[in-house]
This record gives structure tokens, C-alpha cells and sequence, in this order.
């Protein structure tokens, strides 16, 4: 009886190292395992006797032959049978040297544990030749990516400008956008993981859809009169329809919080050779000049909107740049725009304005650094007594200032995370099953020798 119990015991033990785990199903797992052992034990200890009673083992008697007669294609040949007690004398007898071969054996197959790589990959658990994976292959060779991963942008309650309008001064207002804004800032980051993602880019993304795919929004900048009008038809045609665009599904109210959210479905191929874990990390980095830009407007819409004791529209700036325009100087005056602020881009990397800009800044009233020329755009500043309209420097990137945040989610990125931290758990409990067995064995062998050779 000793043997069984410390088998179910060790094995218990090792179950239960699982319950450490902050994953419920995991943690009952383990439990439920653990408890399934030792009922097996109480069963085995309850009912063997009695099976035995009922059927007697017969053991061979003195003398009886060790040898049986099988029949074969020459004729009859003889096969040798041996007992337990024969088998345990001829492991005592030759110990050594089964010892020695298979620490041998264990020591060639380890030659192969480098070359062993772990994967969570749904696709790669089928066969080649399986129905679904030949499906999946003609579909995406013929119409395109097929795994769907959603992105939800989110608009704290506090962005909302038609929940606030009544109660904010000019300043306040800034941090606030319109149906129609937060409509066109989803478009951006659809276009933005389009150009990073795409065929152009790293090739991964297919197809985007998002409620901005059913709107026919106004296009350009609002420079003019005539445009301007267009986008407040636009916006109040929006606000009206409202309910039309909720039944598409891409737009919600959460119900606790107020916010809003805007949900953007994109496409990676199924048979991708990435990793689906970077896949988030990726689209961080696609769209964090994205969301940088828009932090950086809201900035500088706030302190015009303090400098001229009244709202930001109809001012202009000027955008002081390296060079050309970068793409996050390009998206904040795309932005700016938006905001019926227009953009004068003073390009470098000249010291000195020309005739013609400063005769296009007669109406300016602040400077915008851009990328890693705030030196000589503060200068600039002071010489023409115009303020530096720069963004307070604990700025963040993701939701800071009430403004979007980017959440990656879906049935793919969950079932690759829950995968993943399956995979990290069973590797987890392994060492902790190695860590808490192994003081057991050698306790019980009295040898630390002996405790390392029964673990392995």
C-alpha cells in the first residue's frame, strides 16, 4: 500500500501546484484532478482486495516449466515466461548497466530539446490536408485575410461634445469633439492601420471595415465659408441619423461609464507567420503618431483658445518644421484643420522666414513646434512676440487628456492570450511539480541520489 499512496500522493501534489494559477478553469482543473487521485486511491484500496477474493491469483508452482510452446512458420518454438520475481532479480542483477542505458537514452533525446518550439497556433493543430485548412487556403488566396481582429476606439463621456456643450467655457470646449469629429478620427486610425499594415506596409492587415465605411463624410479642410457650411449640414444630418448608424454595429454606448465606442474590424491572414502577440504591440506603434497628433491639437486649441479670450476657429498658426512635413506634423495640422484652425508651415532648415511667409503670418497668432525643432521655434516666438503653442510635457500617448483610446480585442487576440497563458501554465506547474516532488522522493529513498534518479 505504501507505493500507491506515494504515487497518488506525488501526483496529487503536482495537480494542486496548479491552483496557483490566476486562471479559474486552470485552478478547478487542478483541484478537481487532485481530488479525482485520491478518490482512485480510496477506490483502488476498496475494491482491489475484493476482486482479488473473487479471482485468486494463481502462482506457479515449483518446478512448473518457465517456458511455453508458440506456433510459428518453421514449426514450433519456444518463448521464455517470465515472473515478477524473475523480472525484479534480473533488474537487480544487471542494474548498473540498465541504469547506464537509460541514462544514456535520456541523455540522447535531450540532444533534441533546442529544437523543440511551442505554439498556440489554431491552424497548426489541424493537418494539412483537413478540409477547414484547404477552406481556409482558398479563401484567402482568392478573396483575401479571413481571422477578424476588432479594435475598439474610445471617447471618455467627457469628450463628448453634446453632452457638455451647456456647461464649458471656450478652453474647455477644445477637449470636446462632435459626432462628425469622432467619425473622421476613427476613419484616420482605419487609414492609418491601412498605410502601416497593409499590402504597403507590413503586409498583414486585409480589409477594414468600421462605421465610417456606410457614412459619406465632407471632404478637405475647412478653409472656407462654403466648407464650413458643408460640415455642419454634415454634423447635424449625423446627430439625426444617429440611430441608424448604432444598428450597424460599430457604435455603442457603454452603458456604465457614458463613453463611447467605435469599433474598427480588420483582417490578418490565417496562415500568417507572426507572432498574433505583437500584433497589438504593432498597431501601438502604427497609430501612436496618430494619437500624439491629436493630444497635440487639443493643446494647442486650448491655449489659443486662452490667448484670443474666445474659441480657436478662424485663428491661424504657424507650424514651424524641419523640413518636410512629418507624418505626425502632417496629422496635426490635418487635425487642426478639422477645428477650423489653419496651418501656416514655416518648412527649415532656415533660420530666418522669407518675404513671402511673413507676409502669409500677418494674421498669426501662436507657433507649433514641430518634431525636434522647438529651439528654433521658440526663438521665433520671441522674436515676433507670439506665443509657443506647445503641449504641457506629462502628456501620454494612449487616452491621456480625455482624449481616444485604442483597445485591441476579438475572438483571435483572446484565444491566442488564453493559449498563451495555458501554455505559460503548464510550464509553471512542471517546475513547481519538479520543485515540491522531488524533496518528497528523496525523503522517502533517504538519498539524494536515489530521490534525483526516481524524478528522472
Amino acid at each position: 500500500w505504501r507505493p500507491a499512496c506515494l504515487c497518488a500522493f506525488t501526483t496529487a501534489i503536482g495537480l494542486l501546484a496548479l491552483c496557483a494559477r490566476d486562471i479559474t478553469p486552470i485552478r478547478k482543473f487542478g483541484a478537481f484532478s487532485a481530488f479525482g487521485v485520491g478518490a482512485t486511491l480510496l477506490v483502488l484500496f476498496g475494491l482491489l482486495p475484493t476482486f482479488l477474493a473473487w479471482q485468486p491469483w494463481h502462482v506457479a508452482a515449483a518446478g512448473e516449466s518457465n517456458l511455453r510452446a508458440a506456433p510459428g512458420r518453421l514449426g514450433r518454438r519456444l518463448l521464455p515466461t517470465l515472473s515478477w520475481a524473475g523480472f525484479a532479480t534480473i533488474i537487480q542483477r544487471f542494474h548498473r548497466g540498465i541504469l547506464a542505458g537509460f541514462a544514456v537514452t535520456i541523455a540522447l533525446l535531450c540532444l533534441g530539446l533546442p529544437r523543440i518550439e511551442t505554439s498556440v497556433d489554431l491552424i497548426k493543430l489541424f493537418r494539412d490536408d483537413a478540409i477547414l485548412v484547404q477552406d481556409y487556403r482558398w479563401f484567402e488566396a482568392h478573396l483575401g485575410p479571413l481571422a477578424p481582429v476588432e479594435l475598439v476606439v474610445r471617447f471618455p463621456r467627457e469628450s463628448l461634445q453634446e453632452t457638455r456643450r451647456d456647461a464649458l467655457s471656450a478652453g474647455a470646449m477644445a477637449r470636446t469633439h462632435t459626432l462628425l469629429e469622432r467619425l473622421e478620427l476613427t476613419a484616420l486610425v482605419e487609414r492609418t492601420l491601412v498605410r502601416d499594415l497593409g499590402p504597403e506596409g507590413r503586409d498583414l492587415l486585409g480589409g477594414t471595415m468600421s462605421a465610417a465605411t456606410f457614412v459619406d463624410r465632407p471632404a478637405g479642410s475647412v478653409n472656407n465659408f462654403q466648407k464650413y457650411t458643408q460640415r455642419y449640414v454634415a454634423a447635424r444630418t449625423l446627430n439625426a441619423q444617429r440611430e441608424d448608424l448604432e444598428a450597424t454595429g460599430f457604435l455603442r454606448t457603454d452603458e456604465q461609464t457614458g463613453d463611447e465606442l467605435w469599433r474598427i474590424t480588420v483582417r490578418v491572414g490565417a496562415f500568417a507567420d507572426f507572432d498574433h502577440d505583437l500584433l497589438a504591440t504593432w498597431i501601438d506603434q502604427a497609430t501612436a503618431p496618430l494619437l500624439t497628433a491629436q493630444q497635440r491639437s487639443t493643446s494647442v486649441l486650448q491655449q489659443l483658445a486662452r490667448y484670443r479670450k474666445q474659441g480657436a476657429a478662424g485663428a491661424r498658426v504657424l507650424l514651424r518644421t524641419q523640413g518636410e512635413l512629418t507624418e505626425a506634423d502632417r496629422l496635426l495640422a490635418e487635425l487642426l484643420a478639422k477645428k477650423r484652425v489653419q496651418t501656416v508651415v514655416w518648412p527649415g532648415p532656415g533660420g530666418t522666414p522669407t518675404p513671402e511667409l511673413l507676409a502669409r503670418t500677418g494674421r498669426v497668432v501662436g507657433v507649433v513646434a514641430g518634431e525636434d525643432v522647438e529651439a528654433a521655434a521658440k526663438a521665433f516666438a520671441a522674436e515676433a512676440d507670439l506665443p509657443l503653442l506647445d503641449p504641457p510635457p506629462d502628456a501620454t500617448v494612449n487616452g491621456g487628456h480625455d482624449g481616444p483610446e485604442i483597445v485591441v480585442t476579438g475572438v483571435m487576440p483572446i484565444v491566442y492570450k488564453a493559449q498563451t497563458a495555458l501554455l505559460e501554465s503548464l510550464v509553471e506547474s512542471a517546475w513547481w511539480s519538479l520543485a515540491t516532488i522531488t524533496p518528497l522522493m528523496i525523503v522517502v529513498c533517504r538519498s539524494l541520489p536515489g530521490g534525483v534518479v526516481a524524478m528522472l
